[in-house]
């Protein structure tokens, strides 16, 4: 059955010409390779300005960073080691 629909094709003539074919299947190469090419240029722009992003945002933290402000005492000086009343056996 498929080998009759084959000989009935290949008796018959083509219905489009064939001679660009293979141009156009050069210029579709082409277009491939040009999109490829473009395509790994904004790939490289775009991870570089995440490199610059980056070092940019650790050199503002770095800059912008305080340090550490030392523990300062809520109430007194010297009653952050004394024990609460409230655990003492005899409060009131």
């Amino acid at each position: 059955m498929i080998d009759q629909d084959f000989k009935e094709l290949d008796t018959q003539a083509p219905d489009h010409g064939l001679d660009g074919l293979e141009a156009d299947v050069w210029k579709g190469i082409a277009s491939r390779n040009r999109e490829r090419a473009t395509a790994r240029r904004l790939v490289s722009l775009q991870a570089l300005l995440v490199l610059f992003v980056l070092i940019g945002s650790a050199a503002v933290g770095v800059t912008v960073a305080t340090p550490a402000q030392a523990s300062r005492p809520t109430l007194m000086p010297g009653t952050e080691l004394m024990p609460s009343s409230l655990l003492l056996r005899g409060h009131p």
